[in-house]
Formats: C-alpha cells, structure tokens, sequence
C-alpha cells in the first residue's frame, strides 16, 4: 500500500520542482468530494495518480488503510481544467464498477488506453478498464490465489507491458511489487494466469528512518526487438538501482538474473519511479531529500545522474510518494510536505499536492538532458 503506514504520520504536501513548476496544479487540506461533502483532514490520504489526456481527466487513488478512516470513495477522479480552481471537488471513478472497490493503492494506464488497479480484497484482485468505450466497461478481472496473497498483503508501484500494442492488446503481462513479502507477482493476460518471482535483491537493503521495506516500485524501459523490456526496480530501503529482463519474469519458474545498475548516492530513499520513452529518462522519488533523481537511460549511470531539487527556496522537507508519466510525456507529482510534529502546519495550509511539467523541462539543465 505505497509503505504509507511507515511514516504517514509525519507528512504533508508543497511544490514540488523550483524553477520548472513553482505552482501546484492542484491541492487540497482535506478532499472535497462531488456529492457527499468533505473528508476530515488527514482521514483520506491519496497515494498515486494517473492522468489520461485524451479526456484530460486525473484518476486518484485513495486506499482504506485505517479502520476509522473516512474513505468514501476509493478510486477517484478529477477533471483538469485550466479554471483556476486549486482544490477542485473530486468525485468516484465513472466506469463500470461491477462488484465494487475495497482499497485501491495505485492507477495504471497502460499503451492500450486500459486503467489497470489492484485493489487489496482478499484475495487480491488485479481488475482492467477500458478508457476509450463510453463509461469504462471492465475488460479484466482477475483474483490472486489465495496462497499467493497474505492477510496483511502491501503492493507498491506497479507496471503493464504490452508486448506489441501494434498487433493487439491482449498479450499483455503486469509486474506488482509487493512489500508484505518482498516479491514481484507477475500476470499473464492472455492466458490468465500467475506466478510469483523471488530474489534476494528484492530484500531490504538496510533499515532508514522512513522505511526499512523491500522492492517498492518497478518501471519499463525500452523495448528491444524482440519484445523484451529491462524492468527497473527500486527497494524502499535501499539507494541502488536494479534491473532485470522481461524475458525472465514473462517466463513461469524461470530464473532471474538480476544486475545492480549502480547507487544512486546518500538519502536517495524512494517508493515511486516512473520511465518517460521521449526522453528516455528514469525518475525516482526521494523521501530524504527535497528532489527527485533523474538518469538519462541512454548514458553511462555516473554520467548522467542527477538530482531535480524540489522547492529549495522555502527549504521545506518535501516527500514524493508518487510520480508517472503519461502518454503526452506530462511528469505528475504528488507530495507531501514533511513538518514537525511540534509545529503543526496551519489550519490553511493544504496536506496534499498535485504538480505536472513536461519531463522535458524536468530535466533542463540537468545532467539527465540529451
């Protein structure tokens, strides 16, 4: 569940990124919701969006992590307008929800215009929308066996590889991280089926402050001609870069052989990563350090790192707990703003924060930049 529970208590949201985005888009001190009023502040927390600019709308996900929350919609959306409107109220997920939603932790949208989520039912369910027919009928649906989830399953940051979008959508594989037990739960859509992969890198690294969890968040690079994928990964406790082929976790049973990419360096900690394929970069959220780490996949790792500091003028503590690209090569942020628990923030200030800039601009004037 984005390993929110370990440090949820001290965030909050501000700006992110300094020159490039000084404005969020949108922000809220506690969600305003389309129909049925407010949520207390700091009762509904989001963890990751995704935003579909053919319809210019951003689907947010809201999990139940507590038992006392007041979660009244799950899986939720919002138009983006250019209105002036900071905290717009946000409303359930239109599509066609057939059984209902529990707890949803992360919004994909995948090449073939699909919103993919896993909710936390038990057993876990991995459910697929299709966002271009008229109120998003579900087109997948499937449920984890039971042996493979536990009571107490968290999933992190997960990725859809559509093997070939040019000859259909079907042969489609998805990769979810999973804190609970430090494994990659990979999903065959064409033949409907599951398997586990383990490996002792997916382990934590190290205890930190914030988290002390396994693989948390996995991202597709490019596409070599034969359909196979390096599958970037990250560990929530841990500073190094990992990466595997596709080809071994599209295969059931088979061995990984995963390789260590490099370190990213001191208070690099992160949850969140995304990979935009215009400019062939890789983003990670930091949770220690005010930015986000960049490297441009197509250069040496120690020559092309680099760090997009965030809000360095108010030198606030800011956490990234969520970044994605969409498919007009927008980077979406959210945010927390970090603050002491001896100096509560003011009863104005907005606890969660949405901000987009073109990865372009993102990696201005950064080593990452082509």
């Amino acid at each position: 569940m984005k390993c929110l529970l370990c440090f949820v208590t001290i965030l909050s949201v501000q700006q992110v990124f300094a020159e490039n985005v000084n404005d969020a888009l949108f922000s809220w001190r506690n969600l305003l919701h389309e129909n049925n009023g407010n949520s207390e502040a700091g009762a509904s927390i989001p963890t990751a969006v995704a935003h579909y600019p053919q319809e210019k709308k951003l689907f947010i996900a809201i999990p139940r992590m507590f038992k006392s929350d007041d979660v009244q919609h799950t899986l939720t959306e919002v138009e983006v307008k250019n209105d002036g409107n900071k905290s717009p109220k946000i409303k359930a997920f239109s599509g066609n929800v057939k059984d209902g939603l529990r707890s949803v932790y992360q919004p994909v949208i995948d090449e073939c215009k699909r919103l993919w989520i896993v909710d936390d039912e038990k057993p876990t369910i991995l459910t697929g929308y299709d966002l271009t027919q008229k109120n998003y009928p579900e087109i997948a649906r499937y449920s984890f066996p039971g042996d493979s989830t536990n009571a107490d399953q968290s999933y992190g940051q997960f990725a859809v590889d559509v093997i070939n979008p040019q000859n259909g959508c079907d042969n489609t594989f998805v990769y979810i991280p999973s804190y609970s037990d430090n494994s990659l739960y990979v999903y065959d859509h064409k033949n409907k089926d599951s398997w586990t992969v383990t490996h002792s890198s997916f382990q934590p690294q190290k205890s930190t402050k914030s988290t002390d969890d396994g693989i948390a968040a996995i991202a597709l690079g490019e596409r070599s001609g034969d359909g196979h994928r390096p599958a970037y990964y990250i560990i929530s406790s841990s500073t190094k870069l990992w990466k595997v082929n596709t080809k071994d976790l599209k295969q059931k049973k088979a061995d990984v052989n995963p390789e260590t990419i490099g370190d990213r360096g001191r208070k690099t900690q992160g949850i969140t990563m995304t990979y935009d394929p215009k400019t062939k970069v890789l983003f990670i959220g930091q949770l220690n350090n005010n930015g986000i780490f960049c490297w441009n996949t197509e250069k040496k790792f120690e020559d092309s790192k680099d760090t997009i500091l965030v809000n360095p003028r108010d030198k606030e503590s800011v956490n990234i707990i969520d970044t994605s690209v969409d498919n007009d090569g927008t980077l979406w942020v959210l945010s927390y703003l970090h603050f002491a628990e001896d100096k509560p923030a003011a009863e104005d200030t907005p606890f969660f924060y949405i901000s987009k800039v073109t990865t372009s601009k993102a990696i201005a004037g950064t080593r990452c930049q082509k």
